[in-house]
């Protein structure tokens, strides 16, 4: 946990971070030491967290509210695999919780105080406000399939142009508001709109490579200055843009089926509509 946080940074917290495997994880960090890792398992994958927790450990099943994933009564099993990994057996929907031994914990997870002021990151200036109402942004958790990673911005669960469909609101909409970029190159594909009567149809969306200035006229909504690969931090700015697009208001949204293309591939971060009725 926390393998890459600053020293200024003695206390932090993630919850729900989606990671590789399909695990959901949470933890807080207070005083420069992990207080305790809960993951959920959303697929039968091997778990091995690396938990950073001083001394021994201990790991229990966690029961949750209902509705949420079910406790079972086998024998939870675990094993400390050395240098602070340890494995853990567990299934699809369950819930563990590894903590210090004879240590209990509230789990409360809260946002973390701001020890000294600094500059925020994101979009500096005014974007075009909507004319009339602007529905809640609508709600892309169920086909997120990516992280993204850039210095100076927390990691950021995102939807890729793979053919997800996309559930939305039912209602008259006038445009549709994204937070996106592409990578490989600049996109501009259709999406499928599905409306209420039975009857489908397209929506252009067009996003610019996050390594590019706007070619589709959008507005940089987050600018840094390097991004995040696999050898490390590279000195080199990207952008997630700001982008508008058309809607027929004369027909009732239901949904939006995603472009499906491998390369170059464009990743959708929040997505609001304009003008539901």
């Amino acid at each position: 946990m926390f393998p890459a946080v600053p020293g200024a940074w003695r206390d932090a917290q993630i919850h729900n971070l989606l990671t590789q495997g399909a695990f959901m994880v949470s933890a807080p960090r207070d005083g420069d030491r992990t207080e305790y890792v809960r993951v959920r398992s959303l697929a039968d994958e091997p778990l091995k967290p690396a938990h950073s927790l001083e001394g021994p450990v201990t790991v229990r099943r966690v029961r949750v509210a209902p509705g949420g994933a079910s406790p079972t009564d086998r024998p939870l099993s675990w094993q400390d695999l050395g240098d602070g990994v340890i494995g853990i057996d567990i299934e699809k929907g369950e819930d563990v919780i590894v903590l210090s031994a004879g240590k209990a914990s509230n789990q409360d997870i809260k946002p973390v105080a701001i020890s000294r002021p600094t500059k925020p990151w994101g979009f500096v200036g005014v974007l075009p406000r909507p004319e009339g109402p602007v529905v809640p942004p609508v709600d892309l958790t169920a086909v997120f399939d990516n992280d993204g990673f850039a210095q100076g911005t927390p990691p950021m669960n995102n939807v890729t142009s793979r053919g997800a469909v996309i559930a939305v609101p039912h209602g008259q909409y006038r445009g549709l508001r994204l937070l996106g970029a592409c990578h490989g190159g600049s996109v501009g594909a259709d999406a499928a709109a599905a409306y209420a009567d039975g009857t489908t149809g397209t929506v252009k969306i067009s996003l610019t490579d996050w390594g590019r200035t706007p070619a589709y006229g959008e507005a940089v909504a987050v600018l840094t200055t390097q991004r995040i690969g696999t050898a490390g931090p590279q000195n080199f700015p990207v952008r997630i843009f700001h982008q508008v697009v058309d809607l027929d208001p004369a027909r009732e949204l239901i949904s939006l089926k995603l472009p499906n293309q491998n390369y170059p591939l464009m990743h959708l971060f929040a997505m609001s509509l304009e003008g539901g009725s």
